[in-house]
């Protein structure tokens, strides 16, 4: 379905405005009152909190007590506080949050790796190794949406960090291609699917922040490849990307059920729409068709026939 749909031509991608020039501050400016309050508030308060710690013993943690939390709630909380903080300056615009954005993506480049201890393996199901091999780096569900978050940043706030020094996008390019671009593009992960192996909500999740860290930072055309790897254009990854969904979508039945329960919709059937926005963003609408597919109206509207009341949900 997506496979067929993979050939087309590349557009820009806008799904919001970036923060700057004053030409599109428009978008910014007229956002709801209280979300731009709510914005300084915690870009403010995150302002004041200390900026986490990773260590290598933190990631070893898992290995040696099984306890995830230690290392996982560091670097959640990195992102958190770069989200919060990015949010903050495209609303308000006046530098106040720029350097503690540009700390963030500074440490966030810094780590050497973006893969969680319980996930630092390389064939699924087997045992995680202790530490991350910084040559090889693995694509999981938080190293994907790592890359997001870094491109995200970079897209709404270029002119600001280009006029502190054009080495933040060389940095982030750097990280970006070694990290997600060029592994995903020539190691094969378990989740982006062979066609036999049964997939589950990582497909479309990895996916969507693969798509999305692509659309961002990639051209269209190939850049010159080297050492025999893949050429690292925006075409290939969408090739690769569309694979993925199919594989993603032989999964689900015509009735659209999500198999691992209500909980996951916003990880599975809501992760498969945002590729598909991604997609359709960058290729001029080519794949709008397929939001009129059966199948993939009864993944959108699962949860609200699973939906009893309240917090309550039907397995």
């Amino acid at each position: 379905m997506f496979q067929e749909l993979a050939k087309t031509y590349c557009t820009t991608f806008v799904p919001f405005h970036p923060a700057a020039p004053a030409a599109v501050r428009t978008a910014w400016e007229h956002l709801d009152p209280s979300i731009l309050s709510l914005l300084l508030k915690d870009g403010e308060r995150c302002l004041k909190e200390p900026w986490p710690t990773l260590t290598a013993t933190d990631y070893l943690d898992f290995t040696r007590t099984g306890r995830r939390s230690l290392f996982e709630g560091k670097l959640f909380a990195r992102r958190t506080l770069l989200n919060s903080m990015l949010l903050a300056e495209c609303a308000e615009h006046q530098g106040r949050f720029l350097d503690s954005v540009l700390n963030g993506i500074w440490s966030i480049c810094e780590e050497t790796s973006w893969c969680l201890p319980a996930h630092n393996s390389y064939i699924r199901d087997t045992p995680q190794l202790p530490l991350p091999d910084a040559r090889r780096p693995v694509i999981d569900l938080f190293a994907a949406e790592t890359a997001a978050i870094l491109s995200t940043a970079r897209y709404l706030l270029k002119q600001e960090l280009d006029a502190v020094s054009p080495a933040v996008s060389v940095l982030l390019d750097k990280a970006l291609s070694e990290r997600i671009f060029v592994p995903y593009l020539n190691e094969h992960f378990w989740w982006m699917g062979d066609g036999t192996s049964h997939m589950n909500n990582w497909t479309s999740w990895c996916t969507q922040n693969v798509l999305l860290a692509s659309a961002f930072c990639l051209q269209w055309k190939p850049s010159p490849a080297s050492n025999g790897q893949s050429y690292l254009n925006l075409s290939a990854i969408l090739s690769q990307a569309c694979k993925s969904l199919d594989y993603f979508l032989d999964e689900y039945g015509t009735d659209g059920c999500c198999d691992e329960g209500a909980q996951y919709f916003r990880h599975a059937g809501l992760t498969l729409f945002g590729a598909m926005e991604v997609l359709n963003g960058i290729s001029g609408n080519a794949f709008s068709s397929l939001y009129k597919e059966e199948k993939i109206r009864n993944i959108a509207s699962y949860i609200f026939h699973v939906h009893v009341a309240g917090p309550y949900y039907v397995n």
